[in-house]
């Protein structure tokens, strides 16, 4: 059980730091973009206040949207291949991705076409965060099936 718990914790980190590194990537190419056409470029602060509400929206959806997405997926395809939980993960997360954006639209009033395209970019944004958790979960969960099958040398009987 602290296994899984632990896999699952070292899974949602991994999807928060690949959240907050798209959000990075994101202004570095918008930045870019920017120099290239000869718009404004902002504030100074611009990229590293993009990185913070980055941060703080992927600590508020690991626990919302990652994390249940995850335990969705593993248990649907117990004992699955890598690539069945990678879309059943990643279709949770979609859903739940959508869920949320809605919910955030119909609160505030927004357009039916804004709404469409939040949704869909939603959906490309959860996508990375998602094979991280799952790939870094399954990977850990491989190691510790490896670890019980083939026990290392230094724990058998000693020989002299």
């Amino acid at each position: 059980m602290l296994k899984q718990t632990v896999r699952h914790l070292l899974g949602a980190v991994a999807a928060w730091w690949v959240f907050v590194a798209q959000a990075a990537a994101a202004y570095t190419v918008l930045f870019g973009l920017a120099l290239l056409t000869n718009a404004p470029l902002g504030s100074p602060l611009a990229g590293p206040m993009t990185v913070l509400l980055a941060a703080v929206l992927g600590a508020i959806l690991v626990p919302l949207l990652f994390l249940p997405a995850g335990l969705v997926g593993e248990a649907a395809t117990k004992h699955g291949r890598l690539i069945l939980r990678l879309v059943t993960t990643f279709a949770v997360a979609a859903a739940l991705a959508t869920i949320y954006v809605v919910v955030v639209a119909v609160a505030t009033d927004a357009s039916a076409a804004g709404t469409t395209l939040a949704c869909l970019g939603s959906m490309v944004a959860v996508l990375s965060p998602t094979v991280a958790y799952v790939v870094l979960a399954h990977a850990m969960s491989r190691t510790n099936s490896a670890r019980r099958h083939f026990p290392s040398p230094a724990s058998g009987p000693a020989s002299t």
